[in-house]
């Protein structure tokens, strides 16, 4: 989630298998303090209603067109090697 909502969320998931389970969790608890209830409950009540995937379309389109803008300046500007 880090990387479509932002950083300092720190949530994510990992579907892994069930005999890995065990020490994934252990892993995770011993990484860091654990992410914060009231986030997660958040983040997956955005996910049920369906304004994550709404978000995910708009930012998409937002960031083709600024990635668009970009290589056109770079085009029109940047010095070309060869």
């Amino acid at each position: 989630m880090s990387k479509s909502l932002a950083p300092a969320l720190r949530i994510g998931w990992m579907l892994c298998p069930a005999a890995l389970t065990g020490a994934v969790v252990e892993q995770k608890r011993l990484s860091d303090r654990g992410s914060p209830t009231l986030d997660q409950l958040a983040l997956a009540r955005m996910i049920e209603s369906g304004r994550f995937d709404r978000h995910l379309r708009r930012m998409r389109a937002t960031y083709a067109a600024r990635r668009s803008a970009l290589v056109a300046a770079l085009a029109e500007h940047a010095p070309r090697s060869g």
